[in-house]
C-alpha cells in the first residue's frame, strides 16, 4: 500500500500581487532534518477573494497536492510553507503549526 497524504490551504501574500508567486511545501523531518520539497497544483479559491476584496489576485492563491510519501524517511514532519516571488526571485518562509507523520 502507498503512504500518501493530501494537504490543501492558499498562500496569500498581504499587500502584493498573488499571481506573482510560486508556492512550495517544505517538509522538514522532526528527528535528522531532512527536507522535501513539493510543488502544489494551484486552485481558484473564492471564499479568499470573497474576504480579501482589498487585495490582489487572491483568488488564485490556492493550493491542492497529493503526496506519494514512498520515498520520504519515516517519522514525523513539519508541514512549512515558501512563496517565491516569480520576478524579484525573494521568497518567504512560513511555519505552521502542522505535521503529518510516515510510520
Amino acid at each position: 500500500s502507498k503512504a500518501v497524504a493530501y494537504l490543501q490551504g492558499s498562500t496569500v501574500v498581504i499587500g502584493s500581487d498573488n499571481a506573482c508567486f510560486e508556492t512550495y511545501i517544505i517538509f522538514r523531518n522532526s528527528e535528522n532534518g531532512m527536507l522535501y520539497q513539493i510543488k502544489p497544483d494551484m486552485c481558484y479559491r473564492p471564499d479568499i477573494f470573497n474576504n480579501l476584496l482589498d487585495q490582489k489576485n487572491v483568488g488564485l492563491s490556492g493550493f491542492v497536492c497529493l503526496i506519494n510519501m514512498q520515498g520520504m524517511d519515516k517519522g514525523k514532519y513539519f508541514v512549512d510553507i515558501m512563496v517565491k516571488d516569480k520576478i524579484s526571485k525573494q521568497y518567504i518562509l512560513r511555519r505552521t503549526t502542522r505535521n503529518i507523520e510516515k510510520w
